[in-house]
């Protein structure tokens, strides 16, 4: 979306994922010399016959955009087969011969109650064939279902999500997996799912020989701000690559809205500022790890919606946050300046005195400031003053 450099196209997910496809390494494959001859080949102007790119070589009215390139506008006509596959790697699945969709990952969250039988393979019961006995059978999990894929199919990659990763009791879900997990016991399968190299185990209900695909990716998520971080394992730890997923404003620039809505009143609110002016005054208030993220405002489309998440979302996520310490939350949302008008303000205080709460004078008690939200009625003016006249 929007005028790339060569620099943004190498560093793009996809581009990164088929560099990989292709070689061990992307040393290996050097897609720094592929895009830039790929992209002239199919400009406007250039000698292949299928023309989409789009270079901005002399853009002197948009000076930020030049020498970056762009699809044209009907790139859909000239490629119709790009944009069916475009539209199958954004489902996630692919297309077998006969038409059928091919799910080549798998998604679970962890809890407390979560266990090795239902992650890799438990004896289970099942009723009778007569309808009334029952009768205990060995059912694989869903990290063996996906494994056992991954193994039947070597030439593509498969994945395993799994949400909450620090929330499940990791020794007791995982057994053997903490050895089978590394990377140098990865197993090497080749197409009739025989073991070329790598490390299998014996699983302990079935007695079958199992190990892990090395064309099966494992991704584990989690919030650094959860207190049950903690208990993640640290044998774990050692085995995955970690990478920090902070809140990204470009994520709401490339919406189709740019991140701007209007509101009841014909004028604008930039969702970007927004999320970066409260997410200053959290870390500077509490720390980085508890930033709030940019997926709560991806889904704004309308101002009410934004007073929805405002009310429902945010405001709660903060009162988590600075626990009995309202005046916090009004500098978040800069309603701590005691000149504002109410009518700008999402939370707001008030002094109470003794003589009015309990109708007769009691000096043993001074006046108490007690804080109230300002929730049905978010005006435009409250949510825009958290990030105007605000110091980047």
């Amino acid at each position: 979306k929007g005028p790339k450099s060569p620099r943004e196209i190498y560093d793009h997910p996809y581009v990164v994922a088929q560099g990989k496809r292709r070689s061990d390494s992307l040393d290996d494959f050097n897609f720094r010399t592929v895009v830039p001859g790929t992209l002239r080949r199919h400009r406007v102007g250039g000698l292949d016959r299928i023309q989409i790119f789009y270079w901005h070589s002399e853009d002197k009215d948009k000076e930020e955009n030049k020498g970056k390139w762009s699809l044209i506008q009907n790139w859909r006509e000239e490629v119709p087969d790009l944009e069916k596959r475009l539209a199958q790697l954004q489902s996630g699945a692919s297309q077998s011969a006969n038409g059928n969709t091919i799910r080549r990952f798998e998604y679970v969250t962890f809890h407390q109650s979560y266990s090795y039988e239902d992650f890799v393979e438990g004896i289970r019961p099942e009723q009778g064939e007569d309808g009334e006995s029952m009768v205990y059978r060995i059912k694989h999990g869903v990290f063996r279902r996906i494994c056992a894929r991954a193994k039947s199919k070597p030439e593509r990659r498969y994945a395993m999500f799994i949400d909450e990763i620090n929330r499940g009791n990791i020794s007791k879900i995982f057994g053997e997996l903490i050895t089978l997990l590394e990377p140098d016991k990865r197993a090497h399968y080749d197409k009739d799912g025989n073991c070329i190299s790598g490390m299998e185990l014996t699983l302990p209900y079935s007695g079958e020989r199992f190990g892990v695909p090395v064309n099966l990716n494992v991704y584990g998520a989690m919030n650094t701000a959860d207190q049950s971080l903690v208990r993640l394992d640290k044998a774990l730890r050692r085995r995955f690559k970690f990478k920090e997923l902070m809140p990204d404003v470009g994520v709401i620039r490339e919406m189709d809205n740019r991140g701007i809505i209007k509101d009841e009143n014909g004028g604008e609110i930039d969702l970007g500022q927004l999320l970066e002016a409260i997410n200053r005054r959290i870390r500077f208030l509490s720390d980085r790890e508890h930033m709030i993220g940019h997926s709560y405002f991806t889904k704004v489309k309308s101002f009410p919606h934004l007073q929805q998440v405002m009310r429902h979302e945010v405001l709660p996520l903060l009162q988590d946050y600075f626990y009995e310490d309202w005046s916090r939350i009004q500098r978040v949302l800069r309603d701590h300046d005691g000149t504002q008008s109410k009518s700008h303000q999402i939370v707001c205080d008030k002094q109470d005195k003794a003589k009015q709460i309990f109708g007769f004078p009691c000096p043993d008690y001074e006046a108490k400031k007690v804080y109230y939200e300002i929730v049905e009625e978010i005006t435009p003016e409250a949510v825009r003053k958290i990030y105007e006249h605000d110091e980047p």
